[in-house]
């Protein structure tokens, strides 16, 4: 012990070396576990923010970027039958890119029922944007509520007309914390969006709320003992 402290003592541009090198390696991590929680937080900001539904989606889809969800029409109708489910709220997504006086961007369009409830206080339906920075929510046909930050990076304001997919678009609303890692988000009514995505009958997703009395586990065991697939 007297000999390591010796040796301590002794080299002490060693030390001071070592001691930076320590707190260098431990403050990168750090950085990098705080980058980490970050991405994590960002791309399932959509899903935080669905009030714990349970998210009823095509087998095989674990995530909403990078792929497609289709469920068959009538699937709504069959959770509503089931007693441990309340509300069955459907939702069409698909990502995309959003070209804009030449500037493309990655976003994620969703269309959803605008006359559905919820206790947000953003005045919109299930799936909807559930912060508005400015605006209002979808209304009526060929509306659209912009992320802020995509609408500031292409110099987009309230009453500008944009392309969506293949459709043109009033902008009247823009949306807070729908923005993750590079991804926008982009909310237009329900018809608009089976209309955009060739959709037909079938929907990408159904947000489930339990029935009272049941927790969202109990609900999902139950859809997928009834309703296999």
């Amino acid at each position: 012990m007297i000999f390591a402290v010796r040796n301590l003592v002794v080299e002490r541009t060693r030390l001071i070396l070592s001691v930076l090198g320590v707190g260098f390696a431990v403050l990168l991590i750090l950085v990098m576990a705080g980058i980490f929680v970050g991405t994590t937080h960002q791309v399932t900001t959509y899903i935080d923010h669905s009030r714990n539904a349970v998210w009823v989606v095509q087998p095989g889809v674990s995530q909403m970027f990078r792929a497609v969800s289709w469920l068959p029409a009538g699937t709504e109708r069959q959770l509503t039958g089931l007693p441990e489910v309340g509300t069955a709220d459907p939702i069409l997504g698909q990502p995309s890119d959003f070209v804009h006086n030449g500037a493309q961007t990655a976003y994620f369009v969703v269309g959803y029922d605008t006359d559905t409830d919820t206790d947000t206080g953003a005045g919109v339906g299930v799936g909807g944007p559930w912060s508005l920075a400015q605006g209002r929510g979808v209304e009526m046909s060929g509306e659209v509520v912009l992320d802020r930050v995509l609408a500031a990076k292409n110099g987009i304001g309230l009453g500008d007309t944009v392309r969506i997919v293949d459709g043109n678009f009033t902008v009247v609303g823009l949306s807070d914390q729908t923005a993750a890692l590079g991804n926008f988000y982009a909310f237009v009514g329900m018809s608009d969006a089976a209309r955009l995505f060739r959709a037909g009958d079938r929907v990408s997703y159904i947000l489930v709320q339990p029935a009272p009395g049941y927790t969202p586990e109990q609900a999902a065991a139950t859809i997928n003992e009834r309703m296999p697939g």
